[in-house]
């Protein structure tokens, strides 16, 4: 009889298993800082914390290190769509489409300012979007953008009679945008 296959005796359930098959071949190689058999591959696994955490003990810098990327890579993608729509502005100052579009960057990008920027900044964008509406006033995407912005104001307001007049008027504008879209839903049956 032939030499059985020992990968084969691991599928139908032998006493061997691919593990410690891998880790007779991995032994041969030079281990580096942290490593570990991939029970996978055959090959060694390094783990390397950066070096500015592993004096600190942190072994898992990735939370903070990909909350920060995260945060950073939307701010670049809101900054860089609020220029192309103030580019865009200057050739066609009637798209209404691209007024929506620069209204809900810059109310993107007042999370990233400090409250006083962040107010003047949701202005800005209340304004872009009034004009939006101006131009086309059942426009859903912009009529929903309004009331977002409302509500982000309302919310950096402290006193409570004025923040509760932003808040009516988000509801408003709430209302109206799913007003919009309902009745062109019922439009199409």
């Amino acid at each position: 009889m032939s030499q059985p296959n020992p990968d084969l005796e691991w599928r139908f359930g032998s006493r061997v298993s691919p593990p410690q098959l891998q880790t007779e071949q991995i032994s041969k190689q030079k281990p580096s800082f942290r490593s570990y058999p991939s029970p996978y591959k055959s090959a060694v696994v390094s783990v390397h914390p950066p070096k500015n955490r592993r004096r600190r003990g942190v072994n898992k810098p990735e939370k903070f290190i990909h909350g920060d990327a995260k945060r950073l890579r939307s701010a670049y993608v809101f900054r860089t769509c609020r220029r192309s729509a103030e580019v865009t502005y200057e050739k066609n100052p009637l798209d209404t489409e691209n007024l929506t579009r620069w209204g809900g960057a810059l109310l993107e990008l007042s999370t990233f300012q400090s409250v006083q920027e962040s107010k003047l900044m949701i202005k800005d964008a209340i304004s872009k979007l009034d004009e939006a509406l101006a131009i086309y006033p059942k426009k859903q995407d912009a009529l929903w953008c309004m009331g977002n912005a409302q509500t982000s104001y309302a919310f950096l307001t402290p006193d409570k009679d004025e923040a509760k007049g932003y808040f009516d008027s988000a509801y408003d504008f709430f209302e109206q945008a799913v007003n919009e879209v309902f009745g062109v839903i019922l439009y199409m049956y």
